[in-house]
């Protein structure tokens, strides 16, 4: 290739003669040439323009929240009361943010979401009709409804549903994207429900699992403290008279010691099954909501005049390394004083041709 066929009727006309061609060099070059970098820029332009239009939008909505702790104060008394047995109670230790930021990717908590109903009000996904369930309007495929089932889930965790811990507060924020704004707020919405619904029902089958625990120790601390009174009564009947004997002294104080004992723990076994029987039917909310999910008004991605500039100067970049690679390849570069020459020459044949 020669420097005519490069230079496009441009003053390029001599080779590298041995030194490192200068900025004022490679910038006339880009200029002489200013035709391929505008080409590149307009094929980067109406390539992003091409896909924003073809791509179909998305759309995310974003709820954050909080876990309130797993272990309340009555809790942790019937939990110490239980290791006193050798007794590990289920569900006494608070879990971590990040346990329910993975909770909510598991298959207890997005099963019922994908077979609930959903009415979108626009979008492609309106086509399929009102109360479609989300298992219908993802549009995956499967053999068996097995299958299918396992497909909607993966669905799920990988392409609509994400999120995220701030360590340093224990919030933690969930995203849901998908075609339609009106759909993206429903789901996060049925998200959170769904795993609220499944920690109260944990705390609770917690709970049942503590009321029988400490039912059956109540009876059996009454059982234990009912002989130590009777052993009691029985001594004091058959021993009216102990002043003068030591060993019967001795003998009564073990008795009371040993029914004083039982007393105190039949009462706190008896006010943990008060409290057992309480967590077992409440039904307070196990999260916090800081931010209530709300439909998107815009979709994701950049901007459309952010858009047509990042992609311009990406084009512009492309068509600059162009011109040099092929420059440098047909060693057209040349660092000369002529050089300065060159680049105000092109630069004024840039400005006539400027409308």
């Amino acid at each position: 290739m020669t420097p005519e066929h490069l230079g496009e009727g441009s003053s390029v006309s001599a080779r590298v003669s041995g030194g490192n061609p200068s900025l004022v060099s490679l910038l006339a070059l880009v200029i002489e040439r200013w035709r391929l970098v505008a080409g590149t820029v307009a094929a980067a332009v109406a390539l992003a323009l091409v896909l924003r239009v073809v791509l179909p939008a998305r759309f995310t909505s974003e709820a954050r929240f909080t876990a309130r702790s797993a272990e309340s104060g009555s809790a942790s008394q019937l939990s110490a009361l239980a290791g006193q047995f050798g007794i590990a109670v289920p569900g006494a230790t608070g879990a971590p943010p990040a346990f329910y930021a993975d909770l909510l990717l598991s298959r207890e908590v997005l099963l019922p979401v994908l077979r609930d109903t959903f009415e979108v009000a626009s979008g492609s996904d309106a086509q399929r009709g009102p109360g479609s369930t989300l298992l219908e309007l993802s549009g995956v495929s499967g053999d068996t409804p097995e299958l299918l089932v396992d497909e909607g889930l993966k669905w799920m965790a990988e392409r609509v549903l994400r999120a995220r811990v701030f360590r340093e507060t224990g919030v933690i924020a969930v995203t849901a994207t998908t075609a339609v704004p009106d759909l993206s707020a429903q789901v996060l919405a049925a998200v959170l429900e769904s795993l609220n619904r499944f920690n109260l029902e944990s705390r609770q089958q917690s709970a049942a699992d503590e009321r029988a625990f400490v039912e059956s120790r109540v009876a059996d601390s009454e059982t234990q403290l009912r002989r130590a009174e009777q052993a009691l009564a029985e001594f004091l009947e058959s021993n009216r008279v102990i002043a003068n004997s030591p060993e019967l002294q001795a003998e009564r104080d073990r008795l009371q010691r040993e029914v004083s004992m039982r007393q105190v723990l039949y009462t706190n076994l008896h006010t943990a099954w008060d409290q057992a029987r309480l967590a077992e039917i409440r039904d307070t909310p196990v999260l916090t909501i800081v931010e209530r999910p709300s439909t998107p008004v815009r979709p994701d991605g950049l901007p459309l005049v952010l858009l047509v500039a990042l992609s311009a100067t990406v084009g512009g970049v492309v068509g600059s390394f162009l011109v040099l690679a092929g420059a440098f390849f047909s060693g057209l570069l040349e660092d000369s004083p002529a050089e300065r020459q060159r680049l105000k020459a092109a630069l004024e044949s840039l400005r006539r041709r400027a409308p």
